[in-house]
């Protein structure tokens, strides 16, 4: 989901915030997923967090269950 829009969109085309200060849901690392790149680094310039794509995004998910 688009943090932006609140609509899906396809994982591949997905910029994701990974491990911002601002909190995320059922995981101790935040990922949000933006569908426009320059929205990604707004909230990266403001909360923190790497930018990266879809199989990064899902390294760090999987991290998780480590």
């Amino acid at each position: 989901v688009d943090i932006d829009s609140l609509k899906l969109i396809p994982v591949g085309s997905a910029h994701y915030v990974v491990g911002s200060e601002k909190r995320g849901t059922m995981t101790r690392v935040s990922k949000y997923a933006f569908l426009d790149e320059e929205m990604a680094k707004k909230f990266q310039a403001k909360y923190g967090g790497e930018i990266m794509d879809f199989n990064g995004a899902l390294a760090k998910a999987k991290e998780d269950f480590k």
